[in-house]
C-alpha cells in the first residue's frame, strides 16, 4: 500500500495541483494532496521566531544578541502560537 502523505511531502507543487484535480489516482492520493497544498499554504504563524531560529541555527547570531529581531521573536512566543524547541 502506497503511504500517499509522505508522496505528497516530497511533490512538486506543480505535482500536487494534478494529482488533486485528477480522477485517475486513488482516493487516498487525492485527498493527501489536497492536506499536503492546504499545510503548503498556511502562513507561518510565528515569522520571527522562525527567523531567529534559522539565524541560531546558521551561527549568524547567539542566543545572547538582544536585539530588535529578539524582541519580535519573545512577541510571537507571547502571541501563544510559538513553542519551546
Amino acid at each position: 500500500m502506497t503511504d500517499w502523505a509522505r508522496v505528497t511531502q516530497g511533490a512538486s507543487l506543480d505535482c500536487l495541483i494534478q494529482m488533486y484535480g485528477s480522477s485517475t489516482f486513488p482516493t487516498e492520493a487525492i485527498y493527501a494532496a489536497g492536506a499536503e497544498l492546504a499545510r503548503r499554504s498556511d502562513p507561518d504563524p510565528t515569522p520571527n521566531l522562525t527567523k531567529w531560529r534559522a539565524e541560531i541555527a546558521a551561527g549568524v547570531r547567539d542566543e545572547y544578541t538582544f536585539d530588535d529581531l529578539w524582541r519580535a521573536a519573545c512577541r510571537d512566543m507571547d502571541s501563544g502560537s510559538g513553542s519551546i524547541q
